[in-house]
C-alpha cells in the first residue's frame, strides 16, 4: 500500500511540472486590481508609454506596463500553502466523494460527478501549495478553449474581452471568485483578463479541432473529450489572474535557470466561472512576501533595451525579433538548493516574437537570403532582462 501510494505522488508531481510550463497569452485587461505600492513613486516610465525602435534583426513595436518608480525592493518570499479542509469546504461542498487519498502531503479527492480535487501541502516540492480543482464540464471546455502559447491552435481572439454573458455580468462573476479565492487565503490579486465563452462560439471551435488533422490521435485515443451538444447553460467565463508584490505583478511564465537546470512557476491563477459557480481552479508557488532583502535601484528601460539588442547582435542567425509587449515584472530565483524560499527580483520583460523561414529544406544560404516577408512566427517567449543589475535572467 505504501508503494502505491508513493506511486501516486510521483505522478502527481509529474502532473504538477507539466501543468506549470503553461502560461497565459493574454490580449487584454478587462479589470484591474490597483494594489498599493511601497515602492518609491518619482520617475521616468509609466503605463501607456509606447516604444517604436529597430536596431538591426530585432523591432521593438511594444506598450510599456510599469508603474512610475526609480528603485524597488528585493523580496523574500514562500510559496502560499492553501489549507485542504477549507479547499474541500469551498470546492467540494457539493459533491459526493468517492475516493480520497492522504499522503505524503499529496491530498486528492475524486467525485461522483467526474470532480477531482489536488492539493500539493508540502513546501518542499518543486509543487509548492499546489492546487487544481475541476469538474467534468472543465475538461470540455479546456479541450475547445486553446490558449497557451506556442500551441497548434490558440483561439483565444475567437473570443470576447468585453461581452458580459446572461447568467452574470464580467463584474459579478469577478467578484464572485475573489470571494472565494480571499477565503482559501489568497492575497495580492492583480489584474483580471477575462474571456466571455459563449456556447455558439465554443461549438465552432470545437468543430475546427475535431476536424484537425493535428488533433486526429488524440481524440481517437480517447485523450480529448467533447460534448455532445451546447446550450446557453454552457456559457462561461474563463479567468487569468496575475498576483503582484508591492504593486508590481509577478511574472505569469516559467523562468528556467540554465546554469542551474532548474525551473521555477510564475504566478497565474485559471478560473472557469459559470452559472453553477467555480467548475475549475488551479493556481502553484504562490509567492508571498516574508520580508524586504533591500531596495535597490530600478534601471531605465534604455538601459535594458540596449542589453536586449546587445543579446541579438551576439547571435548569427537569419531571424528576425519583434517585441510586442514590454512589463516590469516580479521573477523568482531560487536560494541555494531549497525549493521553499525565493528572491523575487524585479526584471524588464519583453515578450519576442522570433520570426524565420519553417522550410527544413531550404539551404542555409536560401535561409539567410529569405525577405523578411516570407518568413512566418516561429515561436513566443519571454525574455528578462534584470532591472538591478542589467544581466538576462538566464
Amino acid at each position: 500500500i505504501q508503494s502505491q501510494k508513493n506511486i501516486l505522488v510521483i505522478l502527481l508531481l509529474c502532473f504538477v511540472l507539466e501543468l506549470s510550463s503553461c502560461a497565459s497569452d493574454k490580449a487584454s485587461i478587462s479589470e484591474t486590481r490597483n494594489a498599493a505600492s511601497t515602492a518609491s513613486q518619482s520617475s521616468t516610465w509609466s503605463n501607456g508609454d509606447y516604444v517604436k525602435q529597430e536596431t538591426g534583426n530585432v523591432k521593438i513595436d511594444a506598450s510599456v506596463i510599469a508603474p512610475d518608480l526609480t528603485e524597488a525592493p528585493v523580496i523574500l518570499a514562500e510559496p502560499f500553502i492553501v489549507d485542504k479542509k477549507t479547499a474541500e469546504s469551498l470546492l467540494f461542498q457539493n459533491e459526493e466523494v468517492l475516493n480520497r487519498t492522504d499522503a505524503n502531503n499529496v491530498y486528492v479527492l475524486e467525485g461522483s460527478n467526474g470532480s477531482f480535487l489536488n492539493i500539493v501541502e508540502s513546501n518542499n516540492f518543486m509543487g509548492n501549495g499546489f492546487l487544481g480543482f475541476g469538474t467534468s464540464f472543465s475538461t470540455c471546455i479546456n479541450n475547445v478553449f486553446s490558449w497557451q502559447k506556442n500551441v497548434i491552435i490558440n483561439n483565444t481572439k475567437e473570443f470576447s474581452t468585453e461581452t458580459d454573458l446572461s447568467f452574470a455580468s464580467r463584474k459579478s462573476a469577478i467578484a464572485k471568485v475573489e470571494e472565494t479565492l480571499q477565503q482559501l487565503g489568497v492575497k495580492n490579486l492583480g489584474a483580471f483578463t477575462v474571456y466571455s465563452l459563449d456556447n455558439k462560439t465554443l461549438k465552432s471551435e470545437e468543430e475546427k479541432i475535431k476536424t484537425n488533422p493535428d488533433y486526429s490521435a488524440a481524440i481517437a485515443s480517447g485523450k480529448m473529450s467533447f460534448k455532445d451538444s451546447w446550450s446557453e447553460d454552457d456559457d462561461c467565463y474563463f479567468m487569468f489572474i496575475e498576483c503582484h508584490l508591492q504593486g508590481i505583478p509577478v511574472t505569469t511564465d516559467e523562468v528556467y535557470f540554465s546554469k542551474d537546470d532548474e525551473s521555477l512557476s510564475g504566478n497565474l491563477i485559471t478560473v472557469i466561472y459559470s452559472k453553477r459557480g467555480i467548475e475549475y481552479l488551479q493556481f502553484m508557488n504562490l509567492y508571498q512576501e516574508k520580508s524586504t532583502e533591500q531596495m535597490a535601484q530600478i534601471i531605465t528601460l534604455d538601459a535594458a533595451i540596449a542589453a536586449l539588442t546587445d543579446k541579438f547582435a551576439s547571435i548569427i542567425t537569419a531571424n528576425n525579433y519583434v517585441v510586442s509587449k514590454i512589463q516590469l515584472v516580479y521573477v523568482p530565483t531560487l536560494m541555494g538548493q531549497k525549493n521553499n524560499e525565493f528572491r523575487m527580483i524585479p526584471a524588464w520583460c519583453f515578450t519576442t516574437n522570433e520570426y524565420g523561414v519553417l522550410d527544413q529544406d531550404k539551404s542555409a544560404e536560401a535561409d539567410m537570403n529569405a525577405k523578411d516577408e516570407t518568413k512566418e512566427l516561429l515561436t513566443t517567449y519571454n525574455i528578462l532582462i534584470s532591472a538591478v543589475d542589467g544581466k538576462e535572467i538566464i
